[in-house]
């Protein structure tokens, strides 16, 4: 029986098939990435929606980029929260709201 790989082991498979390139390596990083982020690793959480956001792997589809930025954010990523800010500034998949911007700005760490 073997053990489940861990969110970490995958994140790290996804980055190096990145680093090698060729035809299909942002296709397997994006189905890499969703698994770990499915497990709950927050940074793959960011990863896949900057897969959505930039079309990376992926359709662009700016409402999953929010919906999976907003979720690595909740889910403790300092730089999601960051993005969350960029987000409702922009309106990038929700409606620009300027009050939900400085809401994440206050989550910020100091």
């Amino acid at each position: 029986m073997s053990t489940p790989e861990s969110a970490d082991a995958i994140l790290e498979r996804a980055q190096e098939i990145l680093d090698e390139g060729g035809p299909r390596a942002r296709a397997r990083f994006f189905e890499l990435v969703s698994k770990a982020a499915e497990l709950g690793s927050a940074e793959a959480m960011m990863e896949l929606a900057v897969c959505y956001q930039d079309g990376a792997g992926v359709k662009r589809d700016a409402k999953l980029a929010f919906t999976w930025m907003e979720r690595a954010a909740e889910a403790g990523s300092e730089g999601a929260r960051l993005n969350m800010v960029h987000f409702h500034e922009m309106g990038i998949g929700t409606k620009k709201d300027l009050a939900k911007a400085t809401e994440w700005q206050a989550r910020l760490k100091r």
